[in-house]
């Protein structure tokens, strides 16, 4: 089934040409029905312009594309040095002297159209393993109305043959990687796409919204039982070695003043707090008292965070120091997690991938890892989940350094907001071990697996599906 363009690309309403759609665009490695490659572009006289109208024409019916220029296909070289490339398209650039005038670009579209639409159009420098060199993208929106060519596209070439690429009146439409008339099934996905694009438009341009959404956040709802936190004098340390009071490591407590705070039930004296804290100390007192006070607010909060530490230590997670940021250590060259997405049974996730990193010089392991805290607010508390990446040399130990930084910002842009919400419940998955919730200091503290969500008019016309795993890091092309 024919699927938008909108489908499958990040989203590009506002910004199509921006650093981050060319970098994602310029890691593919071969074309696509939204993407061409092209080694040159031009506007004279003597150019065959109806060959790019053509893709012009489709592109706007299909729902929107872009073409890269400077870009060589090597099946179609003779050039030695062009087959020691490793990748389908060769980054050969334009001339630093190439220009073209967007107004000149978008006057010479808009006569081949009957509804002229408006072009976006950019020149650009990127170093892509073959030093720094220049670039063009054109990108071209989702036509609002079934689009026709104004006139033919006949043209006679240099050698003095005749093509025609198109006729006046044709519907084309892209079919893969090809641009081609229309058959009657591709002119009905046309209309059918057409209200869906208006729709978008009238969103963005602020109208009355007609979709209702169920949106998910990435907060979980938690409660603590009886709404009560103790605290108590301890007599002695109470997590010492070799201390006749010591207390098992999974019972957390924080320290505060000359006092402890737990979650941990003292009223009951099975419990092991009971003999380290001196018991006339021992006072029950209710969090949302506490919440209102901003010093006893953050102790609450960060015997959560201590309590959540405890939990991702005893499921295997490794903890980046001074951070609540927690992933899988991997032992080989990659480490596999099985949970249940939305869509499948089961699945497995890659979680860890040692991969080569251009940038770095070396390789490094890829995590998915994940940043907790809890938060906050109307005398409620909820567990945040932030879903991000880490890099580790050896598969444990994290690597960090301005240069890890920016390959960090790199792979996290490619994951895009599309695999957000996957992420956020896998994380969830992994905590709560399948459970519809997390239980802390032995269920005295309970977290809610599911969402917290709304439904709100948001006009979210669909949700791109992604696919499971750490991002593949796709170096920059280089000759072999």
């Amino acid at each position: 089934m024919l699927e938008p363009i909108d489908e499958r690309l990040i989203e590009v309403d506002s910004e199509p040409l921006d650093d981050l759609v060319l970098d994602f665009l310029i890691d593919h490695d071969g074309e696509e029905p939204y993407l061409d490659f092209k080694e040159s572009i031009s506007i004279a006289r003597d150019y065959p312009f109806s060959e790019l109208a053509k893709d012009f024409l489709a592109f706007l019916n299909y729902g929107g594309g872009f073409v890269l220029v400077g870009f060589r296909d090597k099946s179609r070289s003779s050039l030695e040095d062009d087959k020691k490339w490793k990748k389908q398209y060769i980054p050969v650039g334009i001339p630093e002297d190439f220009h073209i005038d967007q107004a000149d670009l978008q006057n010479k579209y808009n006569s081949y159209c009957v509804h002229p639409v408006t072009i976006e159009y950019r020149e650009f420098h990127r170093d892509l393993g073959n030093g720094e060199r220049k670039f063009a993208a054109i990108y071209f929106p989702p036509s609002t109305e079934l689009t026709k060519a104004a006139k033919s596209g006949a043209y006679v070439d240099k050698e003095g043959r005749n093509h025609t690429p198109f006729l006046v009146g044709w519907v084309l439409f892209r079919r893969g990687t090809q641009s081609v008339p229309a058959s009657r099934s591709e002119i009905n996905f046309v209309l059918q796409r057409i209200p869906d694009t208006q729709y978008r438009l009238s969103v963005l341009s602020g109208w009355p919204d007609r979709i209702k959404e169920t949106v998910f956040s990435n907060l979980f709802e938690t409660k603590i039982v009886e709404g009560i936190i103790f605290t108590g004098t301890p007599k002695q340390q109470l997590y010492g070695i070799g201390s006749p009071e010591r207390i098992p490591s999974e019972y957390v407590s924080r320290g505060w003043g000359k006092s402890q705070v737990t979650f941990e039930d003292l009223d009951n004296p099975g419990n092991p707090f009971w003999r380290g804290l001196v018991t006339e100390s021992i006072q029950r007192n209710e969090v949302n008292l506490w919440l209102q006070d901003e010093d006893r607010s953050r102790v609450v909060i960060g015997l959560l965070n201590k309590e959540f530490s405890f939990l991702s230590r005893r499921i295997g997670l490794f903890k980046l120091e001074g951070d609540n940021r927690y992933y899988f250590p991997c032992d080989g060259e990659s480490r596999k997690v099985s949970w249940r997405p939305r869509f499948r049974e089961s699945s497995e996730l890659t979680v860890a991938k040692k991969a080569p990193i251009p940038k770095l010089k070396r390789d490094v392991y890829i995590h998915l890892a994940v940043n907790t805290g809890f938060i906050h607010f109307e005398n409620r508390i909820f567990l945040g989940l932030f879903p991000t990446l880490m890099l580790t040399d050896d598969g444990k130990k994290p690597t960090t350094g301005e240069k890890e930084g920016a390959v960090l910002t790199s792979l996290l842009h490619n994951r895009y907001n599309q695999a957000f919400l996957n992420d956020l419940l896998f994380w969830i998955q992994q905590f709560s071990r399948g459970n519809d919730r997390i239980d802390l200091a032995h269920g005295r503290v309970s977290i809610s697996s599911r969402p917290t969500e709304s439904i709100v008019g948001v006009g979210i016309l669909s949700d791109r599906p992604v696919s499971d795993g750490v991002p593949e890091h796709s170096p920059r092309a280089e000759p072999a």
